[in-house]
């Protein structure tokens, strides 16, 4: 059954449920919500991609996570007992190392006295290359304003049926058509990144590990993992945690599946836990029991508050211990 659908259903009942008895009721002491990009305004690359949460929303969210839960450090998670404290625990983590991190994020945490954990993907670090996602959502961009033969160099390259519908379901191993799009476009991806600086630089990721917060690996260059032969997934996660290591040295390192950890097999998790038994990963799966890593919740939701989404993440997983889904064992 599609979670949007269930979530729909849920939220009928999450305005009469008591988050401290759904707490209590579900035994979850900790949780581990997750963004991307906090600003008012949303850039073309983003548009099309992943919902840009507005700074008051934004701000909202904090404020019933403070009143809720503790808010630790990925440390701190590590070494606190959340029965022993008065309150459950939250850690907050950022996706993709964009720019609004360092410009819009960090000061408002800093200002709340909340700690996070960043998760870069070393590729795009300097605004060296783009996500291709972000390729794609530049480009839907840019399609009304196509004429007649850029519409029908456009098709030829992503073939038969609707352009934008085509462009937003290219993934990592067909993100060549996008340079081919630019090109007919005639956008340059080098110069775009001139102008736009979609990602922190490493002097940004250095400044905040330097005040206390912490710099997560994310793959190298943001794949569908699922899509890519095993080999090459380790590839992306061992170089991506390598490079971590050597340019962002922390007392902890973590690492986060972009997208999903779906399509991981046991054997390539118990190998990345044997090359790295230090490194903490994370997954996109909500709240749910996990034995291989931990799972974070998804906060941007268009039509639901924080509060909303937090409510119905403990009583999905509540409806999921019935059916015994609310745990993965690997």
């Amino acid at each position: 059954m599609n979670k949007n659908f269930i979530y729909s259903i849920l939220n009928l009942f999450s305005s009469f449920a008591s988050m401290k008895r759904m707490q209590k009721r579900s035994g979850v002491n900790t949780i581990y919500p997750f963004y991307h990009v906090v600003n008012d305004y949303t850039a073309h690359y983003l548009r099309h991609a992943y919902r840009v949460m507005p700074v008051e929303r934004f701000e909202n969210d904090l404020v019933f996570l403070l009143k809720h839960f503790h808010p630790v450090s990925l440390s701190e998670m590590q070494h606190l007992n959340p029965m022993n404290n008065s309150k459950p625990l939250f850690h907050l983590t950022f996706d993709d190392g964009l720019k609004e991190c360092y410009h819009t994020i960090m000061p408002i945490l800093e200002k709340k006295g909340v700690p996070a954990t960043f998760f870069v993907n070393p590729e795009f670090v300097d605004n060296k290359a783009l996500f291709h996602r972000y390729k794609a959502s530049t480009i839907v961009d840019r399609i009304r304003d196509v004429n007649a033969t850029q519409r029908a160099a456009l098709k030829t390259v992503l073939g038969r049926g609707e352009l934008i519908y085509n462009l937003k379901h290219i993934n990592y191993n067909t993100a060549y058509k996008l340079d081919q799009c630019a090109r007919i476009l005639d956008i340059d991806w080098d110069d775009y990144l001139k102008t736009h600086q979609p990602y922190m630089k490493l002097s940004q990721l250095k400044e905040l590990v330097d005040k206390g917060f912490s710099v997560g690996a994310h793959t190298m260059s943001h794949p569908e993992l699922y899509l890519i032969e095993p080999a090459k997934q380790l590839n992306q996660i061992r170089n991506s945690i390598h490079w971590i290591t050597e340019h962002l040295p922390q007392e902890l390192i973590a690492f986060s599946f972009p997208f999903t950890d779906w399509g991981i097999t046991s054997k390539t998790l118990q190998q990345l836990h044997s090359e790295f038994p230090e490194i903490i990963y994370f997954g996109t799966a909500g709240i749910k029991q996990d034995d291989r890593m931990i799972q974070r919740i998804p906060m941007e939701y268009t039509f639901y508050s924080g509060e909303q989404v937090l409510k119905m993440e403990y009583l999905y997983y509540w409806l999921k211990g019935i059916f015994g889904k609310n745990k993965r064992v690997r």
